[in-house]
């Protein structure tokens, strides 16, 4: 995937910035995913998890393609995971072989079916690696007893799957679902900074995924952005960690959630001007956004890295 560029970026409007952003936001493209939600039948899936070496490349693409985009895993947690699977695979928890599956899956979506058959071997054809995958986390899911679960891990893999349902034929399944896991992620509780943090993340997804689904629906966006009240820090992954016993401080830079907070400023932007009544208050909305784009996170591209790393 070709990194995007601050300096490719159109500088006339924030909504032309808003098209170039969503644009890369929806690549890659997955394709080939059978239909949502919940229809697997198998009996195990301790065997469906692949070889240390596919792992190893599974591993590789997923923070290179899908973890800028949707971030709401914790690389080194989901590193250590990866760990454990190669180590340990039958000590695996039903929500942890969920995420790994839904891991599998979106790595394998988001590549072409020329690099999916090297990545696989030639053993097995994309098609049916994905409907084998797509199986295995409904049934992983199914097991992690997801529909009552607060389990984070569980609720990791649940909204990842969703977040990728988004690219199926049949997605106008998502928005009834995107309810569903808003209601196992409450915001009372009492939880470690680490725990409250990754929260976070899970809700900012979430609030995406419903953005999105109301336009594919021509619902338009609305004021949805008052849902969204308590947003993920801008922290780089390696300033968290699970025994951590103060709250994150914002890295003053790019980090590997920067896009995807970026991506909701956009979105909440685009709500309050469809909202706006006249043409000076949508260009204010429009100002605003765009000074605070470019001061929390485009000043500190300076084209070194892709804003997509």
């Amino acid at each position: 995937m070709h990194p995007l560029q601050p300096s490719t970026l159109p500088t006339i409007s924030i909504l032309k910035r808003k098209a170039c952003l969503a644009c890369r936001a929806r690549k890659p493209v997955f394709t080939s995913v059978p239909q949502f939600p919940f229809d697997s039948f198998l009996s195990t899936t301790g065997t469906l998890h692949p070889s240390p070496s596919q792992l190893a490349t599974y591993r590789s693409i997923f923070h290179r393609n899908i973890d800028p985009l949707i971030k709401v895993l914790h690389s080194p947690s989901t590193d250590r995971l990866f760990q454990k699977a190669l180590q340990y695979p039958s000590h695996l928890k039903d929500g942890e072989s969920a995420l790994l599956f839904t891991v599998y899956l979106s790595s394998l979506c988001s590549i072409t079916d020329t690099e999916a058959t090297i990545s696989l071997g030639g053993n097995i054809s994309k098609p049916t690696a994905v409907a084998t995958y797509k199986a295995a986390i409904e049934h992983a899911l199914t097991k992690a007893d997801f529909l009552s679960t607060n389990d984070l891990t569980t609720l990791q893999a649940f909204i990842l799957y969703l977040s990728l349902s988004r690219f199926t034929p049949d997605k106008a399944r998502v928005w009834p679902l995107t309810g569903l896991p808003s209601r196992l992620l409450p915001t009372e509780g009492i939880y470690t900074p680490f725990e409250q943090e990754m929260r976070k993340r899970l809700h900012m997804a979430l609030w995406y995924i419903e953005h999105r689904a109301r336009e594919d629906r021509g619902c338009g966006s609305g004021l949805l952005q008052v849902a969204i009240q308590d947003m993920p820090v801008n922290v780089r992954d390696i300033d968290l960690t699970p025994g951590m016993v103060e709250p994150p401080v914002p890295y003053q830079g790019w980090t590997e959630v920067s896009f995807c907070l970026m991506q909701v400023e956009i979105a909440c932007a685009t709500g309050l001007v469809g909202a706006a009544q006249d043409g000076q208050m949508k260009e204010s909305i429009i100002d605003a956004c765009e000074a605070r784009i470019e001061n929390e996170y485009l000043r500190y591209c300076d084209g070194s890295e892709g804003v997509v790393v």
